[in-house]
C-alpha cells in the first residue's frame, strides 16, 4: 500500500540523522515481517552507498546487536526501502554476525592480502558500493598500476574479495 504522506516525508530527509530517526520512529511498520527478530537490536547510523561513478545511490541502515550487524535495510535516495532483512536466523550465535567495523573501513587483513597480490599497484580509492545489485554490498577498491591507464577494481564483501575484469570475477 502506498502512503503519500510518509513517502514525501522521507524524500525530504537527506541526512543520516533524519533517516535514522525516521526508521527508529517507524520500525514496526517499515519492517513488520522481521520485527520480532529485531527486538534486541538498535538502528545504527545510516551511511551512503555509491555506484561505480562515486555517486550516492542508496543508504545502508545497519540493525545492530551490540557491536555486530544483525540485519540491514537499504533505502534509495527517494526514501523507498529497497530491501531489508536479518543476516542470520540464530540471534544467539553472535560470532557469525558481521562486526560493525566492516562498514567503517575495509578490514586491514583484506587490504594486506590485496596489497600482497597486487604489489605493482597503488590503491587509489575505497568506497562502500554494490556489485550489480544493491543487495550485494561491500567495498569497491580501485587499484592503478603506475604505467597503466586501465584501473583494476576489487570488490570486498563480508565473505571475501574478488577482482572485477570485463565481466569475469576472480575470488581471492
Amino acid at each position: 500500500m502506498f502512503f503519500p504522506g510518509i513517502y514525501h516525508k522521507i524524500i525530504k530527509m537527506r541526512s543520516a540523522e533524519d533517516i535514522q530517526k525516521y526508521i527508529q520512529d517507524n520500525v514496526e511498520t517499515l519492517f513488520y515481517p522481521v520485527i520480532q527478530q529485531l527486538n534486541n537490536t538498535t538502528i545504527g547510523t545510516p551511511f551512503p552507498v555509491y555506484d561505480l561513478h562515486k555517486q550516492q545511490q542508496f543508504w545502508f541502515i545497519p540493525f545492530l546487536l551490540k557491536a555486530k550487524v544483525r540485519g540491514s535495510a537499504i533505502m534509495d535516495m527517494a526514501g523507498k526501502i529497497i530491501s531489508h532483512g536479518i543476516l542470520t536466523p540464530n540471534i544467539q550465535d553472535e560470532d557469525k554476525l558481521i562486526d560493525k567495523h566492516f562498514f567503517e573501513k575495509v578490514p586491514k587483513k583484506t587490504i594486506n592480502e590485496i596489497k600482497h597480490n597486487y604489489k605493482d599497484h597503488t590503491i587509489t580509492s575505497q568506497i562502500f558500493s554494490f556489485d550489480r545489485t544493491p543487495q550485494k554490498w561491500g567495498w569497491l577498491i580501485c587499484l592503478k598500476k603506475d604505467n597503466s591507464e586501465e584501473p583494476l577494481s576489487i570488490f570486498v564483501g563480508p565473505g571475501g574479495w574478488y577482482e572485477k575484469r570485463m565481466g569475469n570475477d576472480f575470488e581471492g
